[in-house]
């Protein structure tokens, strides 16, 4: 199973010393920090996703809603596309902010470490995740990651060490916490040193190989 959280569904099934928890993982020589610092006009908060309810997208938006009260040179930029699209394109034009919300569309894979080493904070408001291969890919970049307390997420992420954890639905927590971290760089560029160094460690496809490995020889 990718986490402990799918292994608990398969405890009703199977017994547990014949499961065994690997997670995804991620080609961390592609997704890695940028070599120089960016220098851009406005501070750029990523999301990255199907659109679809469940991702909470909607939140985010509420929460830059909050942001952009109180700073003019933050944006947020989304990454993919969904059914959800339509209405949260309509709740971006509703909240006066559809100027502060840029909806990216789909873009090739391969261009996605260039979005996550050009924005300030990824965040993944998810309501419920068995994983999140964007959370890895963003801490591959170095980038703090503000996500949903909740599945793959909740065990990826260590709180306040290599990136934030707040409440499912809470979008006044999340732009609390986007603000609170865009006003303290050293904070931030110390969380994203600190998710570059756990990802390396264990979730570069060479630690997950390493893993694959074990397991099969442990079958013989």
């Amino acid at each position: 199973t990718i986490t402990d959280q799918v292994r608990k569904f398969y405890l009703n099934v199977f017994d547990d010393e014949k499961i065994c928890t690997i997670p995804l993982g991620v080609d961390t020589r592609l997704f890695k920090p940028p070599k120089t610092q960016l220098e851009k006009e406005n501070h750029e908060i990523l999301f990255a996703g199907y659109l679809y309810k469940l991702k909470g997208v909607d939140f985010l938006i509420k929460a830059m809603h909050m942001i952009a009260r109180k700073r003019k040179d933050v944006e947020l930029r989304i990454v993919g596309n969904g059914p959800d699209k339509p209405r949260l394109i309509k709740m971006a034009e509703a909240l006066k902010i559809k100027d502060k919300v840029i909806f990216e569309g789909i873009i090739p894979y391969t261009k996605m470490p260039e979005h996550y080493r050009q924005c300030d904070i990824f965040c993944f408001p998810t309501m419920g995740e068995p994983f999140g291969k964007a959370t890895i890919e963003a801490m591959a970049c170095a980038k703090p990651v503000i996500a949903s307390n909740v599945g793959g997420p909740a065990e990826i992420i260590e709180d306040g060490k290599t990136g934030i954890l707040v409440p499912v639905a809470q979008p006044k927590i999340l732009a609390l916490k986007i603000l609170e971290l865009l006003e303290d760089e050293s904070t931030m560029k110390r969380i994203g040193a600190n998710a570059r160094k756990a990802i390396t460690e264990k979730y570069s496809w060479e630690k997950i190989a390493e893993e694959y490995h074990k397991l099969y020889t442990s079958l013989n």
